[in-house]
């Protein structure tokens, strides 16, 4: 899965853009996908410019995976006690 692919996915599950950013830019209160050189990361931007529960992937596929992980589990927990 590509970052495109990823969008999609997220799209599908009724994710709001404004809870991630697939591009790199450090927007706060987000997942954000990072990439740096020949790694991934993955981390949430508090509002205090922080980096929170960081992941690092070496390719693209696995990163992106994660991310449609985090977000499906939540989904499926919000829908839950609702």
């Amino acid at each position: 899965m590509n970052k495109l692919e990823l969008k999609e996915k997220l799209n599908e599950l009724g994710i709001d853009e404004n809870q991630y950013s697939l591009e790199g830019e450090l927007l706060t209160d987000r997942i954000v996908l990072y990439h740096s050189y020949h790694e991934w990361r993955v981390f949430y931007f508090d509002e205090r410019g922080n980096e929170d529960q960081k992941v690092i992937f070496n390719s693209e596929e696995d990163a992106c995976k994660y991310i449609y992980k985090e977000f499906k589990e939540m989904k499926e927990i919000r829908d839950k006690y609702k």
